[in-house]
């Protein structure tokens, strides 16, 4: 019988984003991790890929730039040449010119930080099984990938960390072939087993200061969870993140899935805890939720119990009209209403969620039930 996965996974306190502070904090992870190593001679790639997915103008959040460009100078430390991939700009500087609105700009001109587009190379086609994949070119040649996902809920998966953002390492022009197979929390997380076992992400350094929330920023949130969370084992690191969230990492599709495929370690008695107890992490948040008029309700704890059948609906008052949604849905239900705004066609919906993910504005909801749905 072969031996259980021990995986370690380093946590680190970390309350705000002071820079200095936090670089001192990840070095303290990356020693612990003993990665990256020194690699002296010609310098090699290390791809960084940052949540920036994450980020609506209505409070939702991505990795907080401080995060990667520490990251960014403790690699250069160890004599990586870095690039920042990225997935948002389709003609150089779209989509709101994300690098300003979400204090990156700052960060890319003072650290000279390079940014690399994977919407500006062919993606890469690779194959799981019957289905396959276009992945941002950058990935194969990097020699070492790093991947800053931003810890908050995902109407699929629950909880989206680590395994979630690795649909971020597939170009935005190729992943509505991806969208087409999701269809529930299971086929959702067959989707990033696959991707896990394609990207195998060298370190994941997961962003869980502040409060975890929606994309939207307003339906829930629970916290301040306050912690940096890294290891070589994505895994493991959603593993420690549903803990910390109050759920059990046994409701998350993804996890288990991964543990089923021996892609990583999914057990909290067998992960390697390095500056947090078990018994740290067993704490319950109040999960926070608005109702219909905007005010703040209490429900409970953070748990998990129910996984429902989830469809899109449009809020026209956060929506812009960008029409990015209707461009991600992979079975044409969104189409624009004669207001200019998205109209969703139930009949062709297959609950993917593309259009939520997509959204800048926080303005398409995952809602229960189909009857919610506005009908074309």
């Amino acid at each position: 019988m072969s031996e259980p996965l021990i995986s370690t996974v380093a946590v680190a306190g970390q309350a705000g984003y002071d820079p200095d502070l936090i670089e001192r904090r990840l070095e303290g992870l990356f020693q612990v991790l003993d990665r990256p190593r020194i690699r002296p001679g010609r310098p090699p790639l290390a791809l960084v890929k940052p949540d920036l997915e994450g980020f609506t103008s209505a409070g939702g959040q991505g990795t907080h730039p401080e995060i990667t460009a520490a990251v960014a100078r403790l690699l250069r430390a160890r004599g990586y040449r870095v690039a920042i991939g990225e997935s948002l700009d389709r003609n150089g500087g779209g989509r709101g010119d994300w690098r300003r609105r979400w204090g990156y700009q700052s960060v890319i001109d003072r650290d000279s930080l390079e940014v690399c587009n994977f919407n500006e190379s062919p993606g890469v086609a690779v194959s799981v099984g019957p289905h396959r994949y276009y992945l941002a070119g950058p990935v194969g040649e990097a020699d070492l990938v790093v991947s800053l996902p931003k810890l908050r809920f995902h109407p699929l998966n629950h909880v989206a960390g680590a395994l979630s953002s690795l649909i971020d390492f597939i170009p935005t022009c190729h992943r509505p072939l991806v969208y087409r197979r999701i269809s529930s929390p299971q086929t959702y997380g067959a989707v990033l087993i696959d991707l896990l076992y394609l990207i195998q992400p060298d370190i994941t350094v997961l962003d869980a200061v502040g409060q975890v929330r929606d994309r939207g920023g307003v339906d829930r949130s629970v916290g301040p969870i306050n912690r940096l969370i890294a290891s070589t084992d994505p895994v493991a690191v959603d593993v420690v993140a549903s803990q910390l969230t109050g759920l059990a990492p046994d409701r998350v599709a993804s996890t288990r899935l991964a543990a089923d495929a021996g892609l990583g370690n999914a057990w909290l008695e067998i992960i390697r805890l390095v500056g947090e107890s078990r018994s740290a992490l067993r704490r319950s948040y109040q999960l926070h939720r608005r109702n219909g008029a905007g005010q703040t309700i209490s429900s409970g704890t953070a748990a998990v119990t129910e996984e429902p059948d989830l469809r899109p609906t449009i809020d026209i008052g956060r929506c812009t009209g960008c029409r990015d949604c209707v461009s991600a849905c992979p079975t044409q239900a969104l189409t624009v209403g004669g207001d200019c705004r998205p109209v969703v066609h139930a009949g062709k919906c297959i609950g993917c969620l593309s259009c939520h993910d997509c959204c800048r504005a926080g303005a398409v909801r995952a809602v229960g039930s189909t009857s919610a749905l506005p009908q074309a």
